[in-house]
């Protein structure tokens, strides 16, 4: 009689210990108060990242035109770069530098070349992700030159003051939620005025970049 119960005996062991490990393999369902105090602070982390205090950072290129304070209109070339921290989702502060070059033909078969190279700070205001208006004022070295055919020469060169105006559109961004940074295509109408002896030196330009804001 032993012998003919034993495998029943441990055919009914076997099936006891499995039952006992898929039970423990299921996690145990969490208590609900646990489950509504984790809620609310998942999303804080989250939300939070639009009032972090972030990297400001942003590169572009463009063209345009330049008139000098004589009403004189050339082409223009830029090249620019921002960087700076953003407050928030809507305010930042930066530091922008340009180098800009602008040519017009002058007459009497020459051409006249103005370089350059602003240092500013600014600070902006981005509306609904999508739309930045900025501005700033600084520095600017500005040098003037007169080409003839075969030769160059300094017509004027120094320190000014500058001040910019800045009219951006992204519209193409890439958020990333945890942290608040948006990465974004960035268009740019810009104006830069350099105030010279004779006047306002404007340079307007159309510019195509990367933002991260």
């Amino acid at each position: 009689m032993i012998t003919h119960r034993a495998p029943a005996l441990a055919l009914a062991a076997l099936t006891t210990w499995a039952f006992a490990a898929v039970a423990r393999a299921e996690p145990e369902p969490l208590p609900p108060s646990y489950e509504s105090a984790q809620g609310p602070a998942t999303q804080a982390t989250l939300g939070q990242g639009e009032d972090l205090l972030r990297l400001r950072f942003a590169l572009e290129a463009g063209a345009g035109v330049a008139i000098d304070p004589d009403a004189l209109v050339g082409g223009a070339l830029h090249v620019g770069a921002r960087l700076g921290v953003q407050w928030n989702d809507w305010v930042a502060l930066y530091w922008q530098g340009r180098l800009i070059g602008a040519g017009a033909d002058v007459g009497a078969g020459r051409t006249g070349w103005t370089n350059l190279t602003s240092n500013l700070v600014g600070a902006d205001l981005t509306i609904v992700d999508v739309l930045q208006v900025g501005a700033g004022v600084g520095i600017d070295w500005a040098t003037a030159d007169v080409c003839g055919r075969r030769l160059c020469w300094v017509q004027d060169e120094g320190l000014y003051a500058g001040v910019d105006a800045r009219l951006t559109f992204m519209p193409i961004i890439q958020d990333d939620l945890l942290v608040g940074v948006r990465n974004a295509m960035a268009i740019s109408l810009a104006w830069h005025g350099t105030i010279v002896d004779r006047g306002v030196l404007s340079v307007v330009t159309l510019s195509i970049g990367w933002e991260m804001y």
